[in-house]
């Protein structure tokens, strides 16, 4: 299983057959991977990688405007058309944890924290 998951891990980073469609297969293989890992060994997570729990809306929400953005402002640097893959992979990654680690921060837990106490008003409210 864990030979699984880092074949899968280097074939979705390094772009390997990109459109052909396998796409699909290789994540299929990772999150399968981690899941019977996971049903088999307790695995103890990083402060990091428990971070990007937290934060995964903010990640899902913004990957995409990472990835439009910097393919109109990055492919005049060349990025795209020279360096595929990891190099890629590594820019839009740090880019799109910034911009997640930002709107999380700023937007996600203020409104999260908002609504808490709204909902906690309406609660005793409704109690009187």
């Amino acid at each position: 299983m864990v030979s699984i998951f880092w074949v899968s891990v280097v074939l979705i980073i390094s772009g390997y057959n990109r459109g052909s469609g396998l796409g699909g297969l290789y994540s299929f293989a990772l999150v399968g991977s981690l899941i019977l890992l996971c049903k088999n060994k307790e695995i103890n997570f990083g402060k990091f990688w428990l971070m990007m729990g937290e934060m995964s809306y903010s990640l899902y929400i913004n990957h995409m405007v990472v990835k439009k953005l910097s393919g109109i402002y990055l492919r005049d640097l060349g990025i795209y058309n020279n360096n595929g893959g990891v190099t890629l992979f590594i820019i839009l990654f740090i880019l799109t944890f910034v911009m997640s680690y930002s709107t999380y921060n700023l937007i996600e837990k203020p409104s999260v924290n908002f609504g808490r106490r709204v909902v906690n008003m309406l609660i005793q409210k409704n109690r009187s």
